[in-house]
């Protein structure tokens, strides 16, 4: 299912058809927090992604981001989440937009512990809202709520670069 809609993206991110001005290629970065219900504290996620904004109200993104990275008494856990999803947005002002997010993401979960190794992964569905500032045509902020499974938040803080 993942390859299907990975091709998918790249059959839509790669079809240069004629449409409005503010459509194109995007790239951007994120950082931000991820609180997950089965740790006790919350953890520093950071990632990257590229897009396509086919018009003024429909994007679509293919991502990659560190969720979770820590120690904890000898065992070192890392988690990280790829996804590809579709944006939704609404201008609301002149230069700032709303938007939600609904995708598909995989997750995948390393632990080691004295040379030992586990792994673990699981995929779903992904949603999102958020609100996006626009400081010209080619550079916006956004601000991110994410739900990547049911037992996991992430709220970060991304940068895009319109090309």
């Amino acid at each position: 299912m993942l390859k299907k809609l990975l091709v998918a993206a790249c059959l839509v991110l790669s079809s240069t058809a004629a449409f409005a001005d503010d459509d194109g290629v995007y790239v951007g970065f994120d950082i931000g927090i991820t609180r997950s219900d089965n740790f006790l504290d919350n953890y520093a996620s950071m990632g990257v992604f590229a897009g396509y904004k086919l018009n003024s109200q429909l994007s679509f993104e293919i991502a990659h981001r560190r969720l979770l990275s820590f120690n904890f008494f000898g065992i070192a856990v890392d988690m990280k989440q790829t996804s590809l999803s579709g944006l939704g947005s609404i201008n609301v002002a002149k230069d700032f937009d709303l938007y939600g997010r609904l995708g598909y993401n995989k997750l995948s979960a390393t632990q080691s512990y004295w040379g030992r190794q586990g792994s673990a992964s699981d995929s779903g569905i992904l949603v999102g809202l958020g609100a996006a500032y626009h400081f010209n045509k080619n550079f916006s902020a956004r601000l991110e709520v994410q739900k990547p499974n049911s037992d996991a938040r992430n709220v970060a803080a991304s940068m895009l670069f319109k090309f």
